[in-house]
């Protein structure tokens, strides 16, 4: 799988935005026509498409090349982790607001934690992938901030990751949603 990774990587690297969203249009393309294919088949499917599943934005140059394809995807809901949220390093966040079909959970544990509180203050739409050692201690991290919490039930082994029903994520529906910040534990529990 890390040599699919690498080729994906290499891909996009060194190509201008235009040329970074057409690559990425076309990966929405085919997202679509499996859903199309699968809907004829019989099965329903939601139209929910997670950005990576391993790594982040490289660059502010290649999120913006994803927000020009989610502004022209208005069927597709995105969501997707970033750790990329530091100004004095890479903030993709301006690049990806204001897009009504996308959720960006902040990738955040005890470490970058000052970090994040500063992107939420900035961009208060922003929600929160919070890793703590257990859920208990996750919940208690962020007690006094505002908004709802979930633990992450696939994290929390109480949904599998993959079923003939889908994956964990479709079927659970928090980060695709939006509905709150979410909590995963180390311990899994």
């Amino acid at each position: 799988m890390l040599d699919v990774l690498t080729t994906n990587m290499q891909a996009l690297a060194g190509l201008d935005r235009a040329a970074m969203g057409a690559l990425l249009a076309n990966m929405i393309d085919g997202f679509r026509a499996d859903c199309d294919r699968a809907e004829r088949r019989g099965s329903t499917v939601p139209r929910h498409f997670r950005i990576h599943w391993d790594g982040d934005f490289f660059s502010l140059e290649y999120a913006e090349a994803w927000a020009d394809v989610i502004r022209a995807s208005p069927d597709v809901r995105f969501w997707v982790y970033t750790r990329s949220f530091d100004p004095s390093a890479l903030d993709v966040l301006p690049a990806l607001t204001d897009l009504p079909n996308l959720t960006v959970y902040l990738s955040v544990d005890p470490d970058n934690l000052p970090a994040a509180m500063e992107a939420r203050r900035r961009h208060p739409w922003a929600r929160w992938a919070y890793l703590a050692e257990t859920f208990a201690d996750g919940r208690a991290d962020l007690a006094a901030l505002p908004g709802k919490r979930y633990p992450c039930p696939e994290n929390g082994r109480r949904l599998p990751l993959i079923t003939e029903k889908g994956s964990a994520c479709i079927r659970c529906g928090i980060c695709p949603s939006g509905r709150g910040d979410v909590v995963f534990a180390i311990a899994k529990k």
